[in-house]
This record gives C-alpha cells, sequence and structure tokens, in this order.
C-alpha cells in the first residue's frame, strides 16, 4: 500500500492520541479544540518538509517532514512536570514502529515563555517514508 500524505498523518496522529490519550489535552492538526484552563496540555503538529527521488530511472521518491509536539505548562510549575511529559512524549516517537515511515533524530528543544501564562517546551521527530 502506497502511503500519502493524507494516510501518514492519520497513522501518525493516531499512534500519538492512542499512546498520549489521558494524560493531558491535546489538541491536534486542523481540528479546533479548547483546553480550557488545564495547567497543561500538548499540541501535535505534523509538518511535510520535501521530498526527492530515490531511485534512478524509477519512480521511487522520498517524502520527509517533523513531528513537532508543543508541550505547555503553566509557568512558574517548574521543571518536574515539564521533564515528565517531555520524557513521554520523547519515548512515544523513538518506540513507534509504523508500517512504512521511518521516525529518527526525536529530542527536546526548550522554546521558553508563550506569553500567555505557559512555559513551552517541543519534541521534535524527523520522519520519512517512500511512494
Amino acid at each position: 500500500m502506497t502511503l500519502t500524505y493524507e494516510r501518514m498523518r492519520r497513522n501518525i496522529s493516531n499512534h500519538f492520541k492512542e499512546k498520549w490519550d489521558g494524560i493531558t489535552p491535546a489538541i491536534y492538526p486542523n481540528k479546533e479544540k479548547d483546553v480550557g484552563n488545564a495547567e497543561e496540555f500538548v499540541r501535535l503538529n505534523i509538518l511535510p518538509s520535501g521530498g526527492r527521488q530515490v531511485a534512478v530511472g524509477g519512480r521511487n521518491f522520498r517524502r520527509e517532514g517533523i513531528v513537532v509536539v508543543q508541550i505547555f505548562v503553566l509557568q512558574g510549575t517548574g521543571q518536574g512536570t515539564l521533564g515528565a511529559l517531555e520524557e513521554k512524549a520523547t519515548r512515544i516517537f523513538e518506540e513507534a514502529r509504523l508500517p512504512g515511515i521511518k521516525i529518527y533524530e526525536v529530542g527536546a528543544d526548550y522554546a521558553g515563555p508563550d506569553g500567555r501564562g505557559y512555559f513551552q517546551s517541543n519534541i521534535k521527530a524527523r520522519f520519512r517514508f517512500d511512494v
């Protein structure tokens, strides 16, 4: 089965949702969600970033991108909760076994205060798939 952008997004979103469900509220791509007054929440972003031909004389292409899990915790609450959420999100992608999708280079990147009372950290994971 050939992967498409739509199928790739669905597979990655479903994997994250299955593993994250019940940890904190989550916002998923192109779905409106109000997290209310949540003390912590996440936002999943799936960002295709390019592609190239990988077979000479064939029509095989590799598509690439980045998954970003934005983690938000109330400012001033310390590193404990933030660190635990970073670890959970990182493990979800480090341990992912998605058919046809290779996930690699998973890690955290602090963004700092978001200007709305939350401290933000981003978990980034590169991905690629062939079509």
